[in-house]
C-alpha cells in the first residue's frame, strides 16, 4: 500500500499539467488533408480523407498537409499502382523494388532487403560478425559490438541495446526485467494519465511521462510496461510483426 500511495500522490500533483492536442475530423479545402490551428493554448488538428486515388501527403514538417497524386512512402515488395509512390522510385509488376548492392543511397530504407545504406547499398552483417553500428546487422539483429539476434540475453548480461534482452528491456547497459505499470482502478482499455506514469521494477519505482492519444478527447496514456503480461508474451515471441525492412 506504501508503495502505491507516493505515485497516486503525485498523480495529483501532476494534474493539469499535460495537454495533449486534439484530433477531429473536419470540411477542408479539397486539396488538404490536415491543418492546425490554435485553441486556448492548445493544438487542434482538422483531419480529412483523401479522395482516391490521391493520398496524404505526411512528409512536410509544415502545416496544411496535402492530398497528392502521390506520396513516395512504399517499401520494396509493396504493391502500386505507380513508381512513384515506392522510395526508390523502382517497380516491377506494381510491387517496389529496393535499389541493389552498390547503388547510391540516402536512406536504409531505399535498398533491397538484406543491404544498408552507407552512401551506397551494401550487404547487412551476419551473426556474430563485429558491427559498430546497428543498422548494418541484418534482419532481428542488433549490434551489441556484434551481430546478436534480438532477444537473446538473459537478464543481468550486458547490453548496449535493450533490444538484446529477452525482456526487451535494459537499466545502466544491463539487462533487466521489464518495468511492470502501476495501474489504477481502470480495469478495462489503455490507462489514461494525468501527468505521469508510474512503473514497478525490480529494485525500485520509475516515472515516465505520459503519451498523447490520436483523438477528439486530447487525453493522455501511460504506456504499457515491458514486463506487463501482454508485452512480456507477445515482444519476444512475434517479432515478425515489427515489420524489419533488413
Amino acid at each position: 500500500m506504501k508503495d502505491l500511495f507516493i505515485p497516486l500522490l503525485l498523480t495529483f500533483t501532476y494534474a493539469s499539467i499535460m495537454e495533449c492536442p486534439i484530433y477531429e475530423c473536419d470540411t477542408l479545402p479539397e486539396d488538404q488533408c490536415v491543418s492546425v490551428k490554435e485553441k486556448e493554448g492548445n493544438k487542434e488538428y482538422r483531419v480529412q480523407p483523401c479522395k482516391k486515388p490521391l493520398v496524404c501527403d505526411t512528409s512536410s514538417s509544415t502545416f496544411p498537409w496535402h492530398c497528392k497524386r502521390y506520396a513516395r512512402t512504399k517499401l520494396p515488395g509493396e504493391y502500386n499502382e505507380n513508381q512513384e509512390e515506392c522510395i526508390s522510385n523502382i517497380s516491377t509488376n506494381s510491387t517496389c523494388q529496393g535499389l541493389s548492392e552498390g547503388s547510391d543511397c540516402n536512406q536504409d530504407k531505399e535498398c533491397n532487403y538484406g543491404l544498408y545504406c552507407n552512401k551506397k547499398c551494401m550487404k547487412t552483417l551476419k551473426e556474430d560478425e563485429s558491427c559498430d553500428e546497428e543498422n548494418k546487422c541484418g534482419a532481428f539483429l542488433v549490434c551489441n559490438g556484434k551481430c546478436i539476434k534480438m532477444g537473446s540475453l538473459e537478464n543481468d548480461a550486458a547490453t548496449i541495446d535493450s533490444r538484446a534482452c529477452n525482456s526487451f528491456y535494459s537499466l545502466n547497459n544491463t539487462c533487466k526485467p521489464g518495468p511492470i505499470l502501476i495501474k489504477s482502478k481502470q480495469k478495462f482499455g489503455p490507462t489514461v494519465c494525468t501527468g505521469m506514469c508510474f512503473y514497478k521494477t525490480d529494485d525500485k519505482h520509475l516515472i515516465l511521462n505520459c503519451t498523447c492519444g490520436r483523438s477528439n478527447l486530447g487525453v493522455a496514456y501511460c504506456n504499457p510496461g515491458k514486463g506487463d503480461f501482454n508485452l512480456d508474451t507477445v515482444i519476444p515471441h512475434n517479432i515478425l510483426v515489427l515489420g524489419l525492412h533488413r
